[in-house]
């Protein structure tokens, strides 16, 4: 079977040659993952899907998984280094299949990898057609979690076993942040003059749910600031640096030195940051701006290269706190131990048939992002990054 699985995921390496693209990642619940231990499993339908499961994860043969992602992009590329590092520590492979923006190609790729024995997917998939996708999940019987993006019923009950970041908790916790740290850039200033800018992208309901939890994190620290709110939507162009960057430069020349001194910026995804404080640099007041957003990867890159700039902080996800629970609790469903229904009954809400786990996350600076992804890796028994 492995043999079978490995041509296949030379042929669709081909396919996804011929595609690129950016996407997006994605309060805090989730039990704490340190490395695994030896045991027998667990009988059918108990709870699990967790780091300290009672089972030696070598006692089996290596399982073959699938990363199954919408279109090629930065994030599924870490998402995929961050599952095979994971793969040593708890015995399984993963190969990677994109549906290059396709859903029809999509679920092509599903239906081959399932023909072709594999033991298990990972289904990050566009939240506008994911009900298709989870329904031809469920026709071809092979276990799946579902990354970043879940399915919900009319009444908001989960349907399927997902691993993603709470929004709304996310776009709070980074804006109340700065509403709280504000002093430290700008000094004791006149409060008044603070306007707030969130960019968003509002057809996906996890962006917009981020947007407005920054927007109600401002409102509480700044009550009498309503009226210096701009949400900019991103989807008057794409989710990217150049969208952010002609939105905010307008938004930066209508209202600068009219009825706003200072900005707190905050944005539902990184790429977003990048164009704003471009655009802040450009217009020269990027000693009156400070900039957070949803994630870690691009900011962290930048600290790497000695950035210091207007863009201060970010809430960071290590990649291996999306992977690993989605790692785990896949190997629960393989193993055998449990049903979509019975995995993470530790974090499980009454309202939901399936968990869903939320993710961790911490605010970081500078001074403090590489303490905080050494002291992840540590959890999960794998190479520090600094």
């Amino acid at each position: 079977m492995k043999k079978t699985v490995a041509m296949l995921l030379a042929a669709l390496m081909v396919l996804s040659l011929f595609a690129c693209g950016s996407g997006t990642e994605e309060e805090q619940g989730g039990d704490s993952l340190g490395s695994a231990d030896g045991g027998a499993p667990a009988a059918m339908g108990e709870d699990g899907g967790y780091a300290d499961d009672d089972v030696d994860h070598f006692a089996r043969e290596t399982y073959d998984f699938a990363y199954i992602y919408t279109a090629p992009s930065s994030l599924s590329a870490m998402m995929l280094e961050a599952f095979r590092t994971l793969g040593e520590v708890y015995n399984f492979t993963m190969i990677d299949s994109t549906g290059n923006s396709n859903p029809d190609q999509y679920i092509s790729n599903m239906r081959t990898l399932a023909n072709n024995g594999i033991d298990g997917f990972v289904l990050d998939a566009d939240p506008s057609v994911n009900s298709r996708i989870f329904e031809v999940a469920d026709e071809l019987g092979v276990p799946y979690i579902a990354l970043f993006n879940g399915y919900r019923d009319d009444s908001g009950s989960s349907l399927v076993p997902t691993v993603m970041l709470d929004g709304y908790t996310s776009g709070y916790t980074s804006v109340k942040w700065l509403c709280d740290h504000y002093k430290d850039y700008f000094g004791d200033i006149d409060t008044s003059r603070i306007g707030l800018m969130s960019l968003t992208y509002s057809t996906a309901p996890d962006l917009q749910a981020r947007s407005d939890g920054a927007i109600d994190a401002f409102k509480e620290a700044f009550p009498e600031n309503e009226h210096l709110i701009s949400e900019l939507d991103t989807v008057s162009g794409t989710l990217d640096e150049t969208t952010a960057f002609n939105l905010a430069s307008t938004e930066f020349t209508m209202r600068t030195d009219v009825d706003i001194d200072y900005w707190i910026v905050g944005n539902v995804v990184e790429m977003l940051s990048v164009g704003v404080a471009r655009a802040a640099e450009l217009l020269e007041i990027d000693d009156r701006v400070i900039i957070t957003d949803v994630g870690s990867d691009m900011l962290s890159a930048e600290w790497n290269s000695g950035y210091d700039g207007c863009w201060v902080s970010c809430l960071a996800i290590s990649n291996y706190l999306y992977t690993g629970p989605a790692a785990l609790g896949l190997i629960a469903l393989a193993d055998g131990r449990c049903t979509p229904e019975s995995l993470w009954q530790k974090v499980k809400e009454d309202t939901d048939k399936c968990a869903v786990w939320k993710t961790d996350s911490e605010m970081v600076t500078r001074n403090t992002y590489k303490d905080y992804f050494n002291s992840v890796a540590d959890e999960f028994g794998v190479a520090r990054p600094y």
